[in-house]
């Protein structure tokens, strides 16, 4: 997961508004994976 720790870094380096601002992206891919993983299971 080396991107990962590359994001990680990014949140480090940037100001509490972006760290805020990717928090509500990764909650947002987090429902997307939910959703996605429903309509396989159907």
């Amino acid at each position: 997961m080396k991107t990962h720790d590359y994001f990680l870094d990014i949140t480090f380096l940037t100001n509490k508004t972006d760290l805020y601002f990717f928090r509500i992206i990764k909650q947002l891919s987090k429902i997307q994976q939910i959703n996605i993983r429903q309509e396989c299971s159907e």
